[in-house]
């Protein structure tokens, strides 16, 4: 709440209330915090809708383990669509920049250039392993609603393509380290264990 009074109070068109000397806020980065609630999520989307104009760029929300499905129908709220593109400064929602995911729907393509074009890579980082059981709580449930839906909205995409980056063994806790003997970790041509899945 106190995040989304400030934003109000950066407004660009209530001069009486602006910060003035503020400088402006461009990238919002609440990743990977354990207290993030749907009812925030909620909130901060309906402030953000309410000021297009702001030089807000970025929001991320990824990993944060208590977020469910309302939460990634909040975020879908942000993504701007037809005349909303050319108000809103908002590119790139949960590390998905939907300016170019509007850009490329616009180009002509036929069924099989949709078949084999790129796909939608969600990239888990190494970090994850660094704890025990952290890897259930890599992508949450409003991550995978999220990205479902963005594939939904922009079927020029063929497919999600899920990268997990896995740390050496070395780097690995004892518990963890087993599990990943046991699935059988590959290393990539750079000498560092990773897995990919779609």
């Amino acid at each position: 709440r106190g995040l989304c009074a400030l934003l109000r109070q950066m407004l660009p068109t209530d001069v009486g209330r602006s910060l003035e000397g503020a400088p402006p806020l461009r990238v919002l980065d609440l990743s990977r915090n354990p207290q993030l609630s749907d009812l925030a999520v909620a909130e901060l989307s309906r402030t953000v809708q309410k000021i297009p104009s702001s030089n807000l760029r970025e929001v991320n929300v990824r990993y944060c383990r208590r977020l469910r499905a309302r939460s990634a129908f909040e975020l879908l709220q942000l993504v701007p669509k037809g005349r909303e593109q050319a108000a809103s400064n908002l590119r790139v929602i949960n590390g998905v920049d939907v300016y170019a995911l509007h850009a490329a729907g616009k180009m002509p393509t036929s069924r099989a250039a949709v078949a084999e074009g790129n796909p939608l890579v969600i990239r888990i980082p190494s970090s994850f392993a660094m704890g025990q059981g952290t890897w259930l709580h890599a992508l949450s449930e409003c991550d995978a609603y999220f990205f479902a839906h963005i594939l939904h909205h922009f079927p020029h995409i063929p497919y999600c393509h899920l990268h997990i980056e896995v740390p050496s063994a070395n780097d690995l806790p004892p518990l963890e380290c087993q599990v990943f003997e046991q699935h059988g970790a590959v290393k990539d041509a750079g000498g560092h264990d990773s897995t990919s899945t779609e």
